[in-house]
């Protein structure tokens, strides 16, 4: 397992700490909510820098485990069952920070 450490990804671990922490539901609602909090309170290059990030992140090719558990020392409290994978997580947050708004695979 890599040992991703959030001083190596600033932005991101800004992001999911400060809006996928263990209070987004009942500060945003859901994902959207927090996602387009994120994006009005934020500036482009900040919005920039996460995406480098989770670029970073996503080119280390960690298996599912592994990034699971990466997402989750960057801060993220956020539930990833609604998700088919967190790589599948990281890929629809690197569009959101874009401007585009992917939702969570459905579960059946």
């Amino acid at each position: 397992m890599t040992n991703v450490q959030p001083d190596d990804y600033r932005a991101l671990y800004d992001l999911l700490g400060g809006y996928f922490n263990q209070d987004y539901e009942d500060l945003y609602g859901d994902y959207e909510g927090a996602v387009r909090t994120a994006y009005a309170e934020s500036g482009p290059d900040y919005r920039r820098e996460v995406v480098a990030d989770i670029d970073r992140l996503l080119g280390l090719r960690l298996d599912d485990e592994s990034l699971r558990a990466a997402v989750a020392r960057l801060g993220c409290a956020l539930s990833l069952k609604g998700w088919t994978t967190p790589r599948r997580f990281l890929e629809a947050l690197r569009c959101a920070m874009t401007g585009a708004m992917p939702k969570p695979a459905q579960s059946t």
